[in-house]
């Protein structure tokens, strides 16, 4: 978390109701906590016959792209290392650096670029349905 002060207030006030009761010295620091995904737009949980969580870490060289595509259910990502640029249809672009969590764009297009010169690493977890992509190429 970038802001030091909030950073202290949530461990201090707002981490305990979260994370529950635990002892000792276990610390919990909230990376991500939000209902919009990174557009700002609403969260919504799919209905699924056999819910499904997928978690992944992924690796972009500099230069790298993902493609275009579109995620069919709600992923969240942590950015472990580099700079994602997100470009998103319509023609925005989001930046995330090292350190940002989000909530990934469900069915909307978009492109994942590391423009910069060190490798982009991050961690996703999607939870969508068994036997199903969480992750569709966009024509």
């Amino acid at each position: 978390m970038r802001n030091p002060v909030l950073a202290s207030f949530l461990l201090a006030f707002a981490i305990p109701a979260l994370a529950g009761d635990y002892s000792g010295d276990v610390r919990v620091q909230v990376l991500l906590k939000t209902d919009t995904n990174a557009l700002g737009r609403p969260l919504a949980y799919p209905q699924a016959a056999h819910p499904e969580v997928t978690s992944f870490e992924a690796t972009i060289p500099p230069g790298a792209e993902t493609g275009w595509h579109l995620h069919p259910y709600p992923g969240y990502a942590y950015v472990l290392s580099g700079d994602l640029t997100l470009e998103v249809e319509g023609g925005k672009r989001i930046v995330l650096h090292a350190g940002d969590a989000y909530a990934e764009l469900v069915n909307v297009r978009h492109n994942g670029r590391n423009l910069g010169k060190d490798t982009v690493r991050l961690v996703a977890f999607f939870t969508g349905e068994k036997g199903k992509a969480f992750t569709r190429k966009a024509e």
